[in-house]
């Protein structure tokens, strides 16, 4: 579950709210393991959300190590001791934070291997009781079911607590006050007002850039806001969702014509 947690924090983080923090420790680690020793950027950060100071430690989602020491200390390099940060928190748990919202990839190398394997078992397994033609088969009817249901996971646990905050949640309209990032991901930062608070907000901007834009926000935390548009809140959302619900429909088709085949054998002999 590695893979998919790393995936899913990875694709969550990059919709969290931010705030200014700083580096208070930063230096190469070295661990031991099995298969030698690995390289970590030890970098530490402070940062305070609605009051409350917390640490961090953590610098991208993925943040697992490497062998080559040049790469930690590129890391390294980035976040000297004294520099201002921006640090992605959790609006429901804000001591969970990141510097870098993204993920390296690896977990995509899991989910295929993952793949590979249970299509070669549905291939292997087919073709004891039916040939290699619905071996084929089998083993894409898998693929469809898995495909689908991983889809609306990722629906279910990335786009329901948006969808939870556009029925509960309050809008306003907040002003850019910086256009999207040159580097790293092109994020909107955009200024709006809640009562006698002022809140700032990095977030990505899914039309043409704008002086004024509708910011979505939860009334018990305004702080954690997101930039409001149809096509990110609706259309995208309902698209995604359409696709996982048609790729679970079209596997279980062919998991049940394969069943048929198998009762019309086992009648037959």
């Amino acid at each position: 579950m590695t893979a998919w947690n790393q995936f899913w924090t990875g694709s969550a983080a990059a919709h969290w709210p931010t705030t200014e923090g700083q580096i208070v420790a930063s230096q190469v680690g070295e661990r031991d393991g099995l298969d030698g020793g690995t390289y970590h950027a030890e970098v530490h950060y402070s940062y305070g959300v609605a009051g409350a100071k917390y640490q961090g430690k953590r610098v991208a989602v993925d943040d697992s190590g490497t062998n080559h020491r040049g790469r930690a200390e590129k890391i390294v390099d980035r976040y000297p001791v004294g520099a201002k940060v921006t640090v992605f928190y959790n609006p429901n748990r804000p001591e969970k934070a990141v510097l870098e919202p993204k993920t390296t990839g690896g977990w995509l190398l899991w989910f295929v291997m993952g793949f590979l394997f249970i299509w070669i078992i549905a291939v292997y397994w087919g073709a004891l009781f039916k040939g290699l033609l619905h071996s084929v088969l089998l083993g894409f009817a898998i693929l469809f079911v898995m495909a689908g249901l991983i889809i609306l996971v990722t629906c279910y646990r990335g786009y329901w607590p948006i969808w939870q905050l556009a029925w509960a949640g309050d809008i306003t309209q907040g002003k850019v006050v910086r256009g999207p990032e040159k580097k790293g991901p092109r994020r909107t930062m955009v200024e709006y007002q809640v009562g006698d608070q002022t809140h700032r907000i990095r977030d990505y901007e899914h039309s043409n850039p704008r002086k004024t834009v509708d910011v979505l926000y939860p009334r018990d935390k305004p702080e954690a806001g997101m930039i409001y548009s149809f096509a990110a809140v609706w259309l995208v959302p309902f698209l995604a969702l359409a696709a996982g619900v048609g790729f679970t429909l079209v596997g279980g088709l062919l998991l049940r014509s394969f069943a048929n085949g198998l009762k019309r054998s086992g009648k037959a002999a």
